[in-house]
């Protein structure tokens, strides 16, 4: 089953932009703490574009295109920036298992300012786009079920 967040947060991993549970986590900003870094990267799912229905004889099939949001945390600001274009560079144009396109919303990362402790923040954010068919069961594209 395609999870949007869950998804890029692998690739991230994957591409060694973060470490999943150490300083690459999923869902809202959480805040510093022993468990928390300051330096780290949340992913979080937040809707996007209506899916694009179409007939293929009985089952629902439609493109569906889920969008995500990237934030990055960081002490330093030159560090974060290059943290926050890590993260454009390992998502967007990529392939993801289940998806047809990932594509970023903006040429560079957006700056969003300070968080109460100094730390620096940037958001990066994607439209991702898959098949879905009947049943919950996702397609990649190519006709093959995803699952």
């Amino acid at each position: 089953m395609v999870n949007p967040a869950d998804d890029v947060k692998d690739q991230l991993n994957t591409k060694n932009v973060a470490t999943s549970g150490t300083n690459l986590f999923v869902g809202p900003v959480r805040p510093v703490s022993q468990y928390v870094p300051a330096n780290s990267i949340f992913v979080l799912a937040y809707g996007g574009a209506p899916g694009e229905r179409f007939l293929s004889g009985s089952a629902k099939t439609e493109n569906r295109y889920p969008s995500v949001q990237v934030t990055v945390r960081w002490n330093d600001f030159s560090t974060g920036y290059a943290k926050a274009r890590a993260v454009y560079d390992a998502l967007d144009a990529e392939t993801l298992s289940g998806y047809w396109n990932v594509k970023g919303l903006h040429s560079e990362p957006l700056f969003i300012g300070q968080d109460e402790n100094g730390n620096y923040r940037w958001t990066v954010n994607f439209e991702l786009s898959y098949l879905y068919s009947d049943g919950g069961e996702e397609e990649n594209g190519s006709g093959e079920g995803e699952g």
